[in-house]
């Protein structure tokens, strides 16, 4: 037996030593691709941060000329008081400004991701967050000619080839948010359909193949978002844990949010402010830089989500904005459909068509009246039908303390607890423990225990019985 036990401890020593070897040359590739990575990183930036004043110089010089040359830039421009020069600065301002924040957010998460299991992730997210900013965001930091100096012009040159990279970091960004790890591991191959999504971009830009370049790009950029979806969706349901959730509802909400404020520009535009016409002065101030709310929405929940998401209750967050954003267009609909009634009635009366401010005071009275009531309708709407558990659960909580006040006997008692555990929490096994007095404790509190309490106590058992 003795021999036999040897023999096999020998035989597993050669293998455990082979897997360790194994193991040790998987991580020293591991750290040698991160260190590659790391250094097409900076790279990348220090390219990128080189072009960008040229950049800023030629949007500056473009916005300029076609607030003096296009007529209807011209017309927008004198009927808002402003010089081609006053709007060439307001613009540029922004987009410098929206352009910072991308860039410092990219190295901020470029280096608290630094060394951690998410480096990954955070390579992919912080080069993508660099290469937008030192864009201008939308693109507008792009359109500029090269100096004749050969070392920035190959810094140019690498500068220029980050957009390409761009695409398939963020396939590799979004595939792998928020772990940092590609699950299940054959998904790193959807970051093949990014790459041809962008060389389909590219083909659609130069004007080859006509229509049927377009239909193929709509075709493939359909199949690539909608892979990447689906996977994300199936990892949000079979393989992230409660943290991960958490952080996946901060990117879905900086996304939802900010593409409902664009939809509420948009609406405003069309139905407020006679369209979006390249003369109005909507188009000029708010409807171009739209997408910087967007942009800049998308960019703080991703922060959040990846560095300081634990300092904020996302369930929290979201369900006060469904509540009041709810509350915040039925009363806006109300009070307009007030006013419009009201309008309507006086004029039946009277005869005569003005804005008569009893009927603005009233619809006003009117909407502060039903803030509250609706408030806690919506509420309760909103935690029934999306928060059902937890709103289960409350009531649940509510209806247990009510008996706990009124219930006497020990083993009833039990049973409501474990009741109430079970279906509030539902785990998988629940079991109660009562630990038995000891003499000493029986001793102490029956002489502690005052008449009138054991009188009471005496009334109450008669009671129930």
């Amino acid at each position: 037996m003795h021999r036999n036990r040897i023999t096999s401890q020998s035989q597993k020593a050669p293998i455990e030593e082979h897997g360790n070897k194994r193991i040790q040359t998987r991580i020293r590739l591991r750290r040698g691709l991160l260190n590659v990575a790391r250094g097409f990183w900076i790279l990348f930036a220090l390219c990128n941060l080189m072009s960008l004043p040229f950049g800023i110089q030629a949007f500056y010089t473009q916005t300029l000329v076609s607030g003096r040359s296009v007529p209807t830039v011209a017309h927008a421009l004198t009927q808002l008081h402003f010089t081609a020069a006053q709007e060439a600065l307001f613009l540029t301002i922004i987009y410098v400004l929206a352009s910072m924040v991308f860039v410092v957010i990219g190295m901020v998460i470029f280096w608290r991701l630094w060394g951690t299991a998410n480096e990954l992730m955070g390579l992919f997210a912080s080069f993508i967050f660099v290469t937008i900013g030192t864009t201008g965001i939308s693109g507008v930091f792009t359109d500029f000619s090269g100096p004749t100096n050969p070392i920035l012009q190959i810094a140019l040159f690498i500068s220029g080839s980050s957009f390409a990279v761009m695409w398939p970091c963020l396939g590799g960004f979004l595939l792998t948010f928020p772990n940092g790890r590609f699950a299940p591991r054959w998904s790193w191959l959807l970051i093949l359909l990014w790459i041809v999504q962008f060389v389909f971009f590219m083909v659609v830009s130069q004007g080859i193949s006509g229509d049927a370049a377009g239909f193929l790009l709509a075709l493939v950029v359909f199949i690539t978002w909608g892979s990447t979806v689906g996977m994300q969706v199936y990892r949000y349901v079979r393989v992230y844990i409660y943290s991960e959730r958490q952080q996946t509802k901060w990117l879905i909400f900086g996304v939802t949010l900010g593409l409902l404020l664009n939809g509420v520009f948009v609406l405003i535009g069309y139905f407020f402010l006679g369209g979006v016409g390249s003369d109005s002065l909507y188009q000029q101030l708010v409807f171009n830089l739209g997408g910087l709310v967007l942009d800049l929405l998308i960019a703080f929940s991703i922060v959040i989500a990846l560095l300081r998401y634990e300092l904020w209750n996302i369930d929290f967050i979201i369900n006060r904005t469904l509540v009041y954003g709810t509350l915040t267009g039925i009363l806006a609909l109300l009070y307009v459909g007030l006013v419009i009634g009201l309008q309507s009635v006086v004029h039946l009366i009277t005869g005569q068509v003005f804005q008569s401010p009893i009927v603005i005071v009233a619809s006003t009275l009117i909407i502060a009246a039903l803030f509250q009531p609706l408030r806690h309708r919506i509420q309760a709407m909103i935690d029934r039908r999306f928060y059902r558990r937890k709103y289960d659960a409350t009531k649940v909580v509510e209806v247990f303390s009510a008996t706990l006040r009124n219930e006497v006997d020990l083993s009833t008692l039990r049973e409501h607890l474990v009741a109430v555990v079970q279906e509030t929490m539902q785990p998988a096994h629940v079991s109660l423990w009562l630990r038995q007095p000891s003499r000493r404790e029986i001793s102490l509190f029956q002489t502690s225990k005052t008449p009138t309490d054991f009188d009471y106590r005496t009334e109450k058992v008669k009671e129930v019985d």
